[in-house]
């Protein structure tokens, strides 16, 4: 068996981070990456905001030198509420997105130039990404959202 590029730890985080970090920017929604940011100043006093956990990745040799990466990402969405929400559901459905998309792997840390390969959305088991609107307690002030997605590729050592 071949061991593990300990590099795609590194590089898969950081790939999935910057490419969540431009759309975000993008949708527009504060947001913040387990890891690779603080709650800044901006994020603690914005209307609408996500947090981001990176899990992985999880690899699996299945022919020498050939490995099955599994990546996951899961996102939770508040915004202050308001009479109408819809500015959150579009937050919720930029982020469902953001992630339904193929993610080039470069090699972060090194020159952060080479694609090294990239992850996709699963398609087995009808898994995609999906959208949890969760219901507010009488009173409260804010609503969450939670979005996931996983992600699978396939490396060569």
């Amino acid at each position: 068996m071949a061991p593990v590029n300990a590099s795609w730890h590194r590089w898969i985080y950081a790939s999935v981070a910057d490419h969540l970090t431009v759309g975000a920017a993008l949708i527009p929604v504060e947001l913040r990456i387990e890891f690779t940011s603080k709650r800044s100043a901006a994020w603690k006093a914005a209307a609408t905001k996500a947090e981001a956990t990176l899990t992985g990745p999880m690899t699996k040799e299945t022919n020498p030198g050939l490995f099955n990466v599994w990546f996951d990402v899961f996102i939770v969405l508040s915004s202050k509420a308001d009479s109408n929400n819809y500015g959150h559901v579009d937050a919720a459905g930029g982020l469902a997105n953001l992630l339904d998309q193929c993610i080039l792997i470069k090699d972060y840390g090194d020159t952060g130039l080479l694609t090294v390969g990239s992850i996709r959305p699963r398609s087995d088991a009808n898994e995609n990404v999906e959208v949890k609107h969760l219901k507010p307690k009488e009173g409260d002030d804010l609503i969450h959202s939670t979005i996931s997605a996983r992600y699978f590729g396939l490396f060569t050592e």
